[in-house]
């Protein structure tokens, strides 16, 4: 898998309604932390792709010699009919549109080192770890398919069955298996959210004017997560999970990526042209 297909992908649509950062304190934290990232999937893989939007590419064209991405495509102006809350719909509709494996990798995570070829070989589909609905923190999983039981697929609703989430920090199709499980992820949280939008209970429920509404935001989580392990484990397909195996990886998590001493570290990497890890 030297070729894999590397994906990253930024959706402007939160950004341009909600004056949101992507997560980070300013765009220019967010622009060096892609730099950074990008750069060090770049020292193990060479094949790596962009998805974006018109804005999308405005706000990263002063940065393409830093960006060394082998094709970039403008193709999230289609999905602006989805609230702008709905952040992961973006990375569903990119890999909705993939045929052959690929890995995409968040802009603010960091794959220091190359996976091993084994771990392609003996495997269907990657992500960063699986999280289960009963640790403490992950409770909201369960809130969440009750709240959105109308609109997925109704096994998802076993809840003592299929209790855990895959992780999207790091996720990808390893083989043509996996590439069927994204398809059908893009499909049921397409699916789903046309039927949400006409769901008069929900939308009375659900601020879509509130960038940080709860309900909104568990959306993404259900669909681009929890689905995901509901097929993988109802098709047989094998995990590999990034952070159980050994290989250096980080991914600045919440407010880990509005950390000043975090993006001083990222812009002083991104100033020497340092990917390596130490």
């Amino acid at each position: 898998m030297k070729n894999v297909k590397i994906i990253y992908s930024l959706w402007t649509k939160p950004l341009v309604v909600h004056e949101d950062c992507l997560g980070f304190n300013s765009i220019d934290d967010f622009i060096s932390s892609l730099i950074l990232s990008v750069n060090v999937t770049r020292q193990n893989y060479k094949n790596i792709h962009f998805y974006t939007d018109e804005y999308g590419m405005k706000l990263i064209k002063p940065y393409l010699k830093q960006l060394p991405f082998k094709k970039i495509h403008i193709v999230l102006d289609k999905i602006n009919w989805v609230p702008s809350q709905w952040w992961a719909y973006a990375k569903m509709y990119v890999y909705g549109l993939q045929t052959k494996p690929f890995i995409h990798i968040d802009n603010d995570a960091f794959l220091w080192d190359k996976i091993e070829k084994k771990h392609f070989i003996n495997n269907d589909v990657i992500c960063q770890h699986l999280e289960s609905y009963d640790w403490e923190a992950h409770k909201f999983y369960y809130s969440a398919i009750k709240f959105y039981k109308k609109h997925i697929n109704k096994e998802m609703k076993k809840t003592s069955k299929f209790k855990h989430a895959m992780n999207a920090g790091v996720y990808g199709a390893l083989n043509t298996r996996g590439v069927e499980m994204f398809q059908s992820l893009y499909k049921h949280a397409t699916d789903g959210a046309r039927s949400v939008l006409e769901d008069k209970w929900i939308n009375t429920i659900i601020d879509f004017n509130n960038s940080k509404d709860w309900h909104a935001f568990l959306w993404n989580l259900i669909n681009e997560q929890s689905y995901a392990y509901y097929y993988a484990k109802k098709h047989n397909l094998r995990i590999l999970e990034i952070l159980n195996i050994d290989i250096k990886f980080t991914h600045l998590l919440a407010g880990a990526k509005r950390n000043i001493k975090n993006i001083e570290k990222i812009e002083k990497r991104v100033a020497k042209k340092d990917w390596i890890a130490k």
